[in-house]
């Protein structure tokens, strides 16, 4: 199992936690501190230092993760750094310097989360598990402090879901004002709320080579989905084109997708919104993706919605009778044009 870059920062934010409190051992007090920490820092600040980069992609999907999982329990997380340390006091050991270690009670709360790690089939070990095995096992210290919040065991199933440690729910977004609802696409939401109004809705393929205007697009669907304007059957849209730069056959990245898509199927009223098809000039005879994501479509695993480049359709898309059966194809406009959205 692979170990994140979100655990090394984490480790090391609790040890100036335990270091700054004179403690002699990182507790697993210092640890949630961290993870409360990691949580705040400026996620669009770090994608704007190198969003294709696989691993700022990576800590950007944890740090929107827990982020996520703190709200859903109210949970304030600067406040409760705060109430952390002053709880927790000065410890009479000031540093003297070298390396400072973990408390055995940590120790065991690392093995708790590796084991969650791996019952959810997460081929990465991330914070996440670390945040999930505190709440389940909290000190007495952690659990007065988050109350009604800490979880039972069995109560994690959720918790590890693939679509939420990798995904991104846009109505959520939305309706929490962490994304804002576009306007100057109206015409291209009523199309595609058209399409997937339908009985047996297809997926959609967004053509443009514009991710900003598919982006706005898929973000003004989502404000349809939560004012009640759309009444079809999706009520979530995730958005999981944060693993597209790792997708390649064999990689994490990859199987992540796979157990996304299996696990999207054992439920209802879920839309994705996938990593895109471009064109890219390695492709011999066959693209991976846009082969892996046509299979996917057309044994009905999954529902998506996909922007696909001029080039890549032209190549992959158009000529395949496949596509055509399983999927609309609808050219995007640029937004000042007011044009209705053409169905290909």
């Amino acid at each position: 199992m692979r170990v994140s870059v979100s655990i090394e920062l984490i480790w090391r934010i609790a040890a100036r936690e335990a270091i700054a409190g004179e403690y002699m051992e990182i507790l697993p007090e210092h640890f949630l501190a961290a993870v409360f920490k990691f949580s705040e820092l400026p996620v669009a600040a770090l994608e704007q230092l190198n969003s294709e980069a696989a691993h700022v992609k990576e800590l950007a999907e944890e740090m929107r993760g827990i982020d996520e999982a703190l709200k859903q329990r109210a949970l304030d997380s600067t406040e409760l750094r705060y109430k952390i340390r002053a709880r927790l006091g000065k410890g009479g050991a000031p540093y003297s310097g070298g390396q400072i270690h973990r408390a055995q009670s940590s120790r065991e709360i690392f093995e708790q989360a590796q084991k969650l790690a791996a019952e959810a089939e997460s081929s990465v070990f991330m914070a996440i598990h670390v945040l999930l095995a505190l709440l389940c096992d909290p000190t007495p210290l952690i659990s007065e402090l988050l109350g009604h919040s800490s979880l039972e065991r069995n109560d994690t199933t959720d918790e590890m879901s693939v679509l939420k440690i990798h995904g991104r729910d846009l109505v959520a977004a939305v309706n929490d004002g962490d994304a804002a609802r576009p306007t100057g696409r109206e015409a291209e939401c009523k199309g595609l709320m058209a399409i997937l109004d339908q009985v047996e809705p297809k997926s959609v393929l967004l053509l443009t080579d514009m991710k900003d205007w598919a982006e706005s697009v898929v973000l003004a669907f989502a404000g349809g989905i939560r004012d009640g304007t759309f009444r079809g059957r999706v009520k979530r849209l995730v958005d999981l084109t944060g693993l597209g730069p790792r997708l390649k056959d064999g990689t994490e990245a990859m199987e992540s997708m796979i157990r996304a898509f299996e696990e999207a199927t054992s439920k209802e009223g879920i839309m994705l919104f996938v990593p895109p098809i471009l064109q890219n000039p390695s492709d011999g005879t066959s693209h991976y993706w846009a082969d892996r994501l046509k299979s996917a479509v057309a044994q009905r695993k999954i529902r998506c919605i996909c922007r696909v480049s001029e080039d890549a359709y032209e190549k992959w898309i158009s000529p395949d009778r496949e596509w055509r059966r399983i999927a609309h194809v609808m050219r995007i406009h640029p937004p000042d044009t007011g044009d209705v959205p053409s169905e290909l």
